[in-house]
């Protein structure tokens, strides 16, 4: 039962880092906000840092510190964020396994360098290995589910902070980060660094449309402290996103609750989320395809209602299809 009532399932919580951990290149917050939503539930959940931070031998050390916990605590649900997370997560037979998938570790990276191949290889035949000792699988996107095989598979994207991810006007946003309050913005989901994120077709649709338009700027979403992402997507005109692979991007989630149009090529389950959604839109891996939606955008004079349509996201709405897969393993 969900409510103000607690629910009688124990929980461990385990990812390879959390924010409490503070590191220094922390990219995982929706981990923790899953883990705050849960929490709002009334789930009685403990979270369980592997710290991979220190050290890569800690997937491995933490085998007997995850079976103790368990033990002691007399969890039910262990669930595990991420493939290689679950390692020492399934040599613990005293309670039922979750693993949430993300998208690289099932679509793989991209990049030509030897290690980037020799990682997806390695990802590949540890899924092999350790999906089968999962008892439920959670994957974010149709697309991730066509290429895990598991007979328990759950598709359910993370949610989002309807009460932090909100509209607010956009020139008060560009006036907190000291933009140009007539610029057309464009702002790149990730980090430009990463071959995975395709920033040079961003760069290409951004040459596009600066020939025909003014004081346009392509923006790159890195090392952003998630508290100000917010304010970030209110800033800009739209959100552009190239990448090769994705799994469920939670900034084209994030955006749309704060009103702000997408425009992305195909990939993850995108499509999905902007189906029949104003101004955004998602085409092909083309430069002109892509600047002609984003230039649809900086034509508009108004700004679209998406929030009521994708109520749904709501990361509260997600915490209870999740709390009703540990309730169904459980009975």
């Amino acid at each position: 039962m969900i409510g103000n009532k607690k629910i009688n399932i124990e929980v461990l919580f385990v990812a390879a880092f959390l924010e409490s951990d503070k590191t220094s290149n922390y990219t995982m917050p929706f981990i923790d906000r899953q883990f705050e939503s849960l929490k709002n539930e009334n789930l009685k959940i403990t979270p369980f840092s592997l710290k991979i931070h220190k050290t890569k031998l800690n997937y491995f050390r933490s085998i007997k510190l995850i079976t103790n916990i368990v033990r002691k605590h007399k969890i039910s649900i262990i669930h595990a964020h991420y493939l290689y997370v679950a390692i020492p997560c399934i040599f613990c037979k005293d309670a039922r396994v979750v693993l949430s998938l993300m998208g690289t570790d099932v679509l793989g990276d991209v990049g030509k360098g030897f290690k980037i191949k020799l990682k997806n290889v390695f990802s590949k035949v540890l899924a092999y290995l350790i999906l089968p000792k999962c008892d439920a699988i959670i994957v974010k996107s149709k697309e991730m589910e066509q290429v895990v095989s598991h007979k328990n598979i759950h598709v359910i994207p993370n949610g989002v902070d309807f009460t932090k991810f909100r509209p607010i006007s956009k020139i008060e946003a560009r006036k907190r980060l000291n933009l140009n309050t007539e610029s057309k913005i464009i702002l790149f989901a990730g980090d430009p660094e990463r071959p995975r994120k395709n920033y040079k077709l961003a760069l290409q649709v951004h040459n596009l449309l600066s020939k025909k338009y003014n004081d346009t700027l392509l923006l790159p979403l890195k090392d952003i402290p998630h508290n100000d992402v917010p304010i970030y997507l209110n800033s800009a005109s739209c959100l552009l996103v190239t990448s090769f692979n994705e799994g469920s991007p939670n900034i084209v989630k994030e955006a749309l609750a704060c009103d702000t149009p997408v425009v992305s090529v195909d990939v993850g389950d995108i499509s999905e989320r902007v189906q029949g959604l104003e101004l955004s839109a998602v085409c092909g891996f083309d430069a002109v395809q892509l600047s002609k939606k984003v230039a649809n955008i900086f034509e508009s004079e108004k700004r679209p209602v998406y929030r009521d349509k994708i109520q749904y996201l709501d990361q509260k709405y997600v915490a209870k299809k999740i709390i009703d897969l540990y309730d169904e393993l459980l009975r």
